[in-house]
């Protein structure tokens, strides 16, 4: 269908990471607002290495209709008042 997917690490804190926890599992679709945050740090071998994160101030839980078009699905309308904080 000609649609790609960008991947990155969302790093979510307190109540917000529990319902993500309990939600989330990998191939799920998600929406998520907040700040890049860019971190540099040393591999084991002691390369420099950077990586970039998503820190989540809000994440929305999404799936696909039938129609290609992003909808809310049952565990983000149940969940949807917690993630939002």
């Amino acid at each position: 269908d000609g649609s790609t997917a960008d991947f990155f690490d969302v790093v979510a804190w307190e109540r917000q990471a529990e319902i993500c926890k309990q939600y989330l599992d990998i191939g799920r679709r998600i929406a998520v607002q907040g700040r890049m945050h860019c971190r540099i740090h040393d591999d084991a071998q002691k390369n420099r290495r950077s990586s970039v994160e998503l820190v989540a101030c809000r994440v929305e839980l999404l799936s696909a209709a039938r129609n290609g078009v992003m909808q809310r699905d049952a565990a983000s309308e149940a969940s949807q008042a917690e993630v939002v904080q």
